[in-house]
């Protein structure tokens, strides 16, 4: 089984939180980076990526855009130009993704495409698509794999549900099993080791880390549980 990589969600409301917040949890061994929020893209800029990066670790910027080829393709391509690792695609725009993707081909960046986000469930699906959660996450993986994406974003409960498609596999709503789940936002939730375990290669975790009295602490115990 192949190291998996952590993004670190800098979800903190201001600026120089999440950049105290990276500095101090880059002194962490690990393979680890950064996630970066649209609202905090717009809100702050390109220079905040650039000083998120200055850590010298990947960073996601999770934009999770849904436009036209031309839009799409200038923001890849500017990110690619930036050096980011990953950023992302609703699987939603099917056949647009296969343009935008190119222009960031023979670069660093990933692109990845969103299926069904862990804040949704089988009602939301039911209704909407007339599938099932699972279904629709099937469904939405290949898709953005079709389309030409690097990899797929979905559920860690759903992660058996797409073990026929080999391709990246990112998982949000990472949760420890110590931490306490209550008033939390996220429908679909896994712990580290699950996610590992069932075929993801790529986590995301915010709330139990950044929130946390010692961060530098659950980031360690985070990737001491994905190994």
């Amino acid at each position: 089984m192949s190291e998996g990589l952590l993004y670190v969600a800098l979800d903190h409301d201001e600026q120089r939180e999440n950049l105290s917040l990276a500095e101090e949890l880059s002194q962490v061994a690990g393979n680890f980076g950064y996630k970066l929020n649209l609202d905090h893209v717009v809100l702050w800029g390109l220079d905040y990526v650039r000083d998120i990066q200055s850590q010298e670790k990947p960073v996601f910027v999770d934009l999770k855009v849904n436009n036209g080829p031309r839009t799409m393709s200038n923001i890849f391509a500017t990110l690619a130009d930036m050096g980011v690792n990953h950023t992302n695609v609703w699987s939603f725009a099917d056949e647009l993704i296969t343009p935008a993707v190119k222009a960031v081909e023979g670069s660093e960046t990933k692109v990845l495409g969103v299926t069904i986000t862990t804040r949704f469930d089988d009602y939301y699906c039911q209704r909407h698509f007339g599938r099932s959660m699972r279904e629709s996450v099937h469904h939405f993986a290949k898709v953005a794999i079709d389309a030409g994406c690097d990899g797929i974003i979905l559920p860690g409960t759903c992660l058996d549900t797409v073990s026929d498609i080999s391709t990246s596999k990112l998982v949000p709503g990472i949760r420890p099993e110590e931490y306490k789940r209550t008033a939390d936002a996220q429908k679909q939730i896994v712990t580290p080791h699950e996610a590992i375990v069932n075929g993801a290669d790529i986590l995301v975790c915010g709330s139990p880390i950044y929130r946390a009295p010692n961060p530098v602490e659950s980031l360690e115990t985070i990737l001491s549980q994905m190994e």
